[in-house]
C-alpha cells in the first residue's frame, strides 16, 4: 500500500463515532471515544496518528478503524474497508470518488539543543516578574519566598511579546527551535502568550537542573486544563514542548517519587526534602519510564508513585500508575505507591497540611496568651486543638485559617454561639466561608 494513502485521520474519524472535534493548523483535538474525556483524544493529520493524552490509547488511523471494527483482523483489510466507505475510487473501480482532507502545511522548527533551552529560557525569565497575587498563592500552597525565588516562579506578560523576543536575540540567545517561539503574521519573532493563559511560568528542569521548558498554571482554567504547555507548534517557524519530565532534588539519591504536575512535584520536594520526578499528567508515565535505566545506574533502588489519592477510584490513573511500577519493577527496582489520608488528594497537599497544622497551634496559642481570654475562649481553642491533632483536616482549611490576621479571634468570633459545636462541625462551616480565589 505504501504511505500514500487516498484519505487521512480525519476522513477515517469522520466514519466513527469521534465526536466534538476542534480543528488546529495541524492537528484535531476531539472527545476520546475510548475514555470519554472531553478533548483529550489528539488527531495529527500530518502523520495520521492518534493518542488520547488522558487513557494514552493511540495508533495509527488503520489502528482506529480496526478498534471500533473488531472483525477486521489486519491493516490490509482495514486500508480497503476504509476506501470503500468512503466511496474512494480504483482505478478500475469505484465511479464515485471522495476529496482527500485538504492539509495545510505550517513550516516548524526543529527544536534546540537544551544548553541552548536553557540559556534562553533563563534569560527570558529573566525579564520577567512575578504579580503579588501569584506570590501569594504560591506561599498559600507551601512555598517560602527563597524557594520561590529559586524555582523561577514568573507571571505571564500582559503585552510586548515581540520586544521581549527581539531583547532575547540581541542578548545572542537562540529564539529558533524555542518551544513558545514563533514567527508572527508580520514576519517578526514572537511569544506565544495570549489573553486565555494568563496565569503563573513554571520552569520544567531537567534531572540535571537545566530548563527545558515550561508549563502555565493558568488563572482561568478553560476546557477543563488547569495547566498549559509553553509550546508554539503548529504555529510558523514554532515547535511543540513536548512533555518532558521536571525533576525537583538531586537525583543520587536511593528512592525517587514519581508524581503528576511540576508545582505540585517541587512542593512536595520542598517540605520533605524527597526527590520528585513529574510528570505532565498520569498518562505521560512513558516520558518517565525512558529515565528509569539512568537512574538505576546513577544508585536509585526504589521508585515510589505520588499519584493523587483518586487513583483508586480512577481505572485509567491506576492502569498508568500499575504501568510505571512494571516497568520498574522490570528493571530490577523496588516499586510502591505512597498513601496517605484521601481529605487531602495530592501528595503536596498532604504533607502541607501536616506542617500547617503545627505552624497554626502554635500561632493560636501565643495569640491566646496574648488576648488574656476567658474560660470559653480556652475551652474552644482545647477543643480546636484536640481536634486537629485527631483528624484529617485539608491544607485549603488550614491555610485560611492560618493566613487569618488572628485565627483564634476568627474562631472565636465564628462559634461564640454555638458552644456545643463539634470539631468537624467547625471544620464544615469554615469551609463554606472560603472564597473561591483563595
Amino acid at each position: 500500500m505504501g504511505n500514500d494513502f487516498p484519505f487521512s485521520i480525519v476522513d477515517v474519524a469522520s466514519l466513527l463515532s469521534v465526536q466534538n472535534k476542534k480543528s488546529k493548523a495541524q492537528s484535531i483535538d476531539s472527545n476520546c471515544p475510548f475514555c470519554f474525556k472531553i478533548r483529550k483524544f489528539n488527531m495529527n493529520i500530518i502523520s495520521n496518528v492518534y493518542r488520547c493524552n488522558y487513557c494514552g490509547a493511540s495508533g495509527g488511523m488503520l489502528d482506529l478503524y480496526m478498534q471500533f471494527h473488531p472483525d477486521i483482523s489486519n491493516r490490509s483489510e482495514a486500508y480497503h474497508a476504509i476506501r470503500e466507505a468512503l466511496s474512494v475510487g480504483y482505478s478500475n473501480g469505484y465511479t464515485q470518488t471522495q476529496k482527500r482532507t485538504e492539509i495545510r502545511s505550517i513550516p516548524q522548527s526543529t527544536i534546540a539543543m537544551p544548553w541552548e533551552l536553557h540559556k534562553t529560557y533563563s534569560f527570558l525569565f529573566s525579564l520577567l516578574s512575578l504579580s503579588p497575587k501569584h506570590k501569594q498563592d504560591l506561599l498559600r500552597r507551601g512555598l517560602t519566598e527563597e524557594q520561590i525565588e529559586r524555582y523561577g516562579y514568573k507571571s505571564t506578560p500582559a503585552y510586548g511579546f515581540v520586544n521581549l523576543a527581539n531583547k532575547i536575540i540581541d542578548s545572542g540567545c537562540k529564539v529558533e527551535g524555542i518551544p513558545g517561539f514563533y514567527f508572527d503574521d508580520k514576519g517578526q519573532w514572537t511569544i506565544r502568550f495570549h489573553s486565555k493563559s494568563t496565569g503563573i511560568i513554571i520552569p520544567v528542569l531537567s534531572s540535571s537542573g537545566q530548563i527545558q521548558g515550561a508549563q502555565i498554571r493558568l488563572d482561568n482554567p478553560f476546557e477543563g486544563r488547569k495547566y498549559i504547555w509553553l509550546s508554539s507548534a503548529e504555529k510558523p517557524k514554532g515547535v511543540s514542548s513536548g512533555s518532558p519530565v521536571h525533576f525537583a532534588g538531586s537525583t543520587n539519591v536511593k528512592t525517587i517519587c514519581v508524581t503528576e504536575g511540576g508545582l505540585k512535584g517541587t512542593i512536595a520536594h520542598c517540605l520533605t526534602g524527597w526527590t520528585f520526578a513529574c510528570l505532565a499528567g498520569a498518562g505521560q508515565y512513558a516520558s518517565f519510564s525512558k529515565f528509569i535505566p539512568a537512574l538505576k545506574s546513577n544508585g536509585v533502588e526504589e521508585i515510589a508513585v505520588a499519584y493523587d489519592m483518586d487513583l483508586y477510584t480512577n481505572k485509567q490513573v491506576m492502569k498508568h500508575c500499575l504501568a510505571i511500577l512494571c516497568a520498574a519493577r522490570d528493571a530490577g527496582l523496588s516499586a510502591r505507591v505512597m498513601k496517605w489520608n484521601p481529605i487531602n488528594n495530592g501528595v503536596d497537599d498532604h504533607y502541607w497540611a501536616k506542617e500547617l497544622k503545627q505552624l497554626l497551634l502554635v500561632k493560636m496559642e501565643c495569640e491566646l496568651h496574648k488576648r488574656g481570654s476567658t474560660s470559653a475562649d480556652t475551652e474552644l481553642y482545647n477543643c480546636f486543638r484536640t481536634g486537629i491533632q485527631k483528624n484529617g483536616v485539608s491544607s485549603k482549611v488550614l491555610a485560611f485559617l492560618y493566613y487569618q490576621e488572628l485565627p483564634l479571634g476568627y474562631l472565636i468570633w465564628k462559634f461564640a454561639n454555638s458552644p456545643n459545636i463539634s470539631f468537624m462541625e467547625m471544620i464544615a462551616a469554615i469551609e463554606q466561608e472560603i472564597p473561591k480565589s483563595f
